[in-house]
Formats: C-alpha cells, structure tokens, sequence
C-alpha cells in the first residue's frame, strides 16, 4: 500500500508538471491620447532660470513624442516673471521651441496679467527674447473698467502695451466720476498704460454719451487707472 500510494503521488505530480501551463491574464489596456506617440509622459515642465529666479516655465499634463523627433504638450500652463512683470497663459496644446526660448499654444488660449489683464484667443505665441504674446485672429480682452475686441493681438511686456492690428473695439465702463464712458472703434488701436495714452487709426468712431467723434486718427491721453479720458486729440476729417 504504502509503494502504491508513492507511485500515486509521483504519477499525479509527473502529470501535473507536464500540463501545459495556462497563459496570465493580458495587462489592462493603457489609455493612449494619441497612438501615433512613441513616447507619452505626465506632469511635464520645462523652465529657464537666471541666478536663482525663475523667469519662465512650461508645465503640461501631458507631453507626447514622436518617430520624427517633435514633442507636443498638452493641457499646458506657461508662466513669465520678469522685469516686475507676471503673466500667465493656458492653453490646450503647446509646443516648445530650442533652449525654451519661444512657445506656440493652440486652442482655448486664456492669458491673465498681474496688472488685471486678460486675453482669451484661439491661439497665441510668447517670445523670451522679445517679451511679446501674440494672438493672430479673433481675440477678446480686459482690464478693469475697460474691455474690447479685435484682430492680432500683441502684449508687449516690457512696454507695457497692448495693441490691435484690425477692427479695434474699445469700451470704456461708466462709473462714479465718469457717468458717460466712452465706445470707440477704429482699424487699429495701441493701448500703452506706462505712458498712459491710446492711440487709433484708420476711421476712428467714438461715442460718448450725446456726443458722437469721427476722425482718422486720434490719441487719447489717459488717467493712471485708465478709467477716464482726460484728453483727446483727432486729426484727418475731424468731426464732432
């Protein structure tokens, strides 16, 4: 009995060992943005840093690589402080260029200052070297009282100012000291808040309560707020 159970047991564990083993479950499927990416990666960030001050960063929730070598991030987040000047833009999809000196974004782009400025656009593009955002298209804007619309929209940091190539559309709310405010259109429109004047071109339109202003040019001088016009200058046709 006891060789009979010895042969039992060998001729079980023999059998056992010869079965084919049965294959492990497959993995989960991972969830791919983009199949075409040979690379995908989370929580990316590129920065630039001079001494011990940060002056630029890109952060993504995603950055994607390609066979041919180009990178493309999205849900992105790029942040300037510099010469006193801070800014932060968003948008869905960036792309960095060399020595992260440049960055195009593309879709929902948002822009908040810290003087109050805020730009929202279909796509823009920051240039280090030169400290300017630009916006091609259709973009919507304000700070403070004051809001408007336009085509190719440019944020010069250094200067401070904020211009409009085509179809400037400037607003300027009413409030306590200024009960009117003031509509102005034009073909084009530079805002520059350090040396606190607008200018406009090419069929300038103004409404101001009663009274309605045309001309071909004109400069308003501004309030430090840029709430009020304290001046205004027209020039070419000039008609009130």
């Amino acid at each position: 009995m006891l060789i009979a159970g010895v042969a039992l047991t060998v001729s079980v564990a023999v059998y056992l060992t010869t079965q084919r083993r049965q294959p492990p479950p497959a993995p989960p499927a991972v969830a791919r943005i983009d199949p075409a990416a040979v690379i995908e990666s989370s929580g990316a960030f590129e920065r630039d840093v001079k001494g011990e001050r940060e002056r630029f960063r890109v952060e993504a929730e995603r950055q994607l690589t390609y066979s041919n070598g180009t990178t493309k991030l999205t849900g992105v987040k790029v942040s300037v402080d510099r010469g006193g000047t801070s800014f932060v833009v968003r948008g869905d999809e960036a792309q960095v260029g060399e020595n992260q000196s440049s960055v195009q974004l593309n879709g929902h782009v948002h822009l908040e200052g810290g003087n109050g400025l805020k730009m929202d656009a279909g796509s823009a593009s920051y240039s280090e070297g030169e400290g300017i955002v630009r916006a091609p298209g259709h973009v919507t804007f304000s700070r403070e009282s004051m809001t408007g619309s336009g085509i190719d929209f440019a944020y010069d940091r250094n200067r401070d100012t904020i211009g409009l190539s085509d179809q400037a559309a400037i607003k300027i709310a009413p409030d306590e000291k200024d009960k009117i405010g003031a509509d102005i259109s034009a073909g084009s429109a530079l805002l520059a808040r350090k040396d606190g004047f607008m200018s406009f071109e090419r069929a300038v339109h103004i409404i101001r309560g009663a009274q309605v202003l045309d001309a071909d040019r004109a400069v308003a001088d501004l309030t430090k707020d840029e709430k009020h016009i304290t001046a205004l200058d027209m020039n070419g046709g000039a008609k009130i």
